[in-house]
């Protein structure tokens, strides 16, 4: 039931754009336009919401556990970023397990391309992270009862990548960024070399620290308006043809 709630939010807040989001191809290949909403440049507070597994070395695959996060966004430009972000987890019970309790520490690098001529964004995230989780066996099973006993501490910590889609909206003038999307996290335990060990559904907002200095803003201002001249500027060779 949670993992098709988490699903359902993603799905709506596809939808709400999917006029929007037809225009992909269009949008990477021309860039969109100059008078629509851009990424600013530089640091952005990073809050969220996440919606994830954690460790199904241990816990459930499927049963979604609620988490906060809070973390800084650097940026370059409009189409890279890179964030660094800390989620607790609340504490939780699962099959076998009780005071459940997790946190990870991610950084990620995000790849955005504009959605057409519109201030919607696709974006690819990738990167690595560490997860620190523990909880304590009260039985029965893990498959194992002769290695565990009731009120065992279990923990496990690792390092993990990360690889994920998603979508992210400007508002306020670029200061404001809504997004929403889906991760992965990749690792290894005594089992298989590699696996998936954790889906996730994230949403949240993100706010620009940037302040246009007042000598960019004057070269700014002198740009559009020496643009401006430029377009009601009439060549001679023009007069001489009508």
């Amino acid at each position: 039931m949670k993992f098709r709630l988490s699903a359902a939010l993603l799905f709506l807040f596809v939808f709400a754009t999917e006029s929007k989001a037809q225009q992909v191809v269009q949008g990477i290949a021309s860039g969109g336009a100059d008078n629509h909403l851009q990424p600013l440049p530089g640091w952005n507070i990073h809050v969220g919401y996440s919606y994830a597994v954690i460790d199904d070395h241990y816990e459930i695959l499927r049963q979604y556990k609620p988490g906060l996060g809070m973390g800084v966004v650097y940026r370059w430009g409009q189409w890279f970023s890179i964030e660094g972000v800390f989620t607790r987890y609340k504490r939780h019970i699962a099959l076998s397990l009780e005071d459940c309790q997790a946190w990870t520490l991610d950084v990620n690098g995000q790849l955005s391309m504009r959605i057409g001529k519109s201030d919607l964004y696709f974006r690819m995230i990738f990167g690595g992270g560490y997860v620190d989780w523990k909880g304590r066996f009260v039985g029965p099973n893990l498959n194992d009862n002769y290695h565990y006993y009731y009120g065992k501490l279990l923990k496990d910590q690792f390092y993990a990548g990360n690889i994920g889609w998603g979508f992210a909206h400007y508002f306020c003038g670029q200061r404001l960024e809504g997004f929403g999307d889906f991760r992965m996290r990749i690792a290894a335990d005594h089992r298989v070399m590699f696996s998936i060990c954790d889906t996730q559904f994230n949403f949240g907002l993100r706010y620009s620290l940037y302040r246009e200095d007042k000598e960019d803003g004057k070269t700014a201002n002198a740009s559009r308006k020496a643009n401006r001249e430029k377009k009601r500027k009439q060549y001679k060779w023009l007069k001489n043809r009508q």
